[in-house]
């Protein structure tokens, strides 16, 4: 494995999406949003919600899936432009399934890769050897990516919930890098 000097995580959905990808499209195709015991179990079994968005998103056909247009933050998006010109490593990181993530890389031109909530330090350390760690998030279930990051850009309106994290700078549509 060759050592990176700079890689650069970046999470999709609340991150480099605005909105959550599989909710968005799931709402879109059945035409409902998902209601307060949706969320519920969301934060309480996170896992287990994830496994069954999953499978909602299995049963929509993927012309409707490839036809979803996603809001994208623009400033996100420049400096994942800048990172790659510069000739740094970026890649996209997401619990979103592969469906999603095909989407987005046809999209942007950015390898994105699937892995498990809370498992995104894990698959880092595993892939990559680098001298410098920077990530973008919007969640507390990548808290195990943003302990080992060198700087951790967080976009998010909950700043108290990330207070323990030393090496945190919050991110918004006025920040630019």
């Amino acid at each position: 494995m060759n050592e990176i000097n700079k890689l650069t995580v970046v999470d999709l959905d609340g991150t480099l999406i605005r909105e959550n990808s599989h909710l968005k499209i799931i709402n879109d195709y059945y035409k409902n949003s998902l209601s307060l015991i949706y969320k519920v179990w969301a934060k309480l079994s996170p896992i287990s919600f994830q496994n069954y968005i999953d499978l909602k998103i299995k049963s929509i056909p993927e012309d409707f899936i490839y036809s979803e247009k996603f809001t994208y933050r623009e400033n996100l998006i420049n400096y994942v432009q800048k990172t790659i010109a510069e000739g740094d490593r970026l890649i996209i990181l997401s619990n979103s399934p592969t469906i999603i993530l095909n989407k987005v890389s046809k999209e942007i031109g950015i390898k994105c890769y699937h892995t498990g909530i809370g498992k995104k330090s894990e698959f880092v350390s595993n892939n990559f050897h680098y001298k410098y760690l920077e990530v973008f998030t919007d969640s507390l279930y990548d808290s195990d990516l943003i302990r080992m990051a060198d700087k951790a850009f967080i976009i998010t309106e909950k700043k108290e919930e990330f207070k323990e994290f030393e090496n945190v700078i919050f991110f918004d549509e006025r920040t630019t890098l």
